[in-house]
């Protein structure tokens, strides 16, 4: 019986075409998603990071963001390269796994600052007006930080601000006094009662020099009464100019 002969053109492709097309496919588009991420667009990270910026307080409500361009910005983008400061983004996630595992992130925000990060927490009042003792629902909050404030090995600043409305005399002749007044009572409250190392704090005071809302309303007077609570990238000491500890009235 004879063969019929089958010509080159009748034969099936081979199956494994079919998949090596697909495997090729697949690590093509793998190396253009790595050459992507290594491109990445530094002015669109950039601004994600600075929606991230906003009212820095203890007391109050959330506050814009302030006037003064050199409170809440970002500037750890380096002149060369723009490469985002490893030191820190380790620090902010080494704060935000802390909040959210003690069930923080709710009630503290994070933004940037020059060399550091600041902590914004909502809807606490840490003192009544015209006075520097800490109301005693403040230390609620202020005990679950410390447990953070303990780890960090960093210098951190506390800094007071008030309103414009004026001072008891008696008690404190400027809104200077009041506000680093304030500062203090939060530093002591983190060394002497929760017994931080005082070596990393410092205390000062802005009076009502820096406000982040007109001072035209009792509820913006309260968001201009407040404590800010900075924590630097640049370790314990090692920058002179950013830290010096103790206490000011600036």
């Amino acid at each position: 019986m004879s063969r019929k002969k089958i010509r080159r053109e009748e034969l099936p492709p081979a199956e494994w075409i079919t998949s090596f097309a697909d495997l090729m496919c697949l690590l093509l588009t793998l190396f253009v998603l790595l050459y992507s991420f290594s491109n990445l667009d530094v002015k669109k990270l950039e601004a994600f990071i600075s929606s991230f910026q906003g009212g820095v307080i203890l007391n109050g409500e959330d506050l814009p963001p302030a006037e003064n361009p050199g409170e809440n910005i970002m500037p750890t983008w380096e002149d060369e390269g723009k490469v985002l400061d490893p030191d820190l983004l380790l620090l902010y996630q080494e704060i935000m796994a802390y909040l959210v595992e003690n069930e923080l992130q709710e009630e503290v925000n994070m933004g940037f600052v020059p060399r550091g990060l600041v902590l914004t927490i909502k809807d606490r009042l840490l003192f009544d007006s015209g006075k520097a003792e800490l109301r005693e629902d403040s230390k609620v909050i202020l005990s679950r930080l410390a447990g953070l404030f303990g780890q960090l090995n960093r210098d951190i600043a506390v800094e007071g601000h008030t309103d414009n409305v004026p001072t008891n005399p008696e008690v404190y002749p400027t809104n200077w006094e009041l506000s680093t007044a304030r500062a203090i009572s939060v530093v002591r409250f983190f060394t002497e009662e929760k017994n931080l190392d005082p070596d990393k704090f410092a205390a000062t005071g802005f009076g009502e020099w820096q406000p982040v809302a007109l001072n035209d309303t009792e509820e913006n007077r309260q968001l201009n009464r407040r404590v800010v609570i900075k924590v630097f990238t640049s370790g314990r000491g090692h920058d002179e100019d950013t830290f010096t500890g103790g206490t000011t009235g600036n």
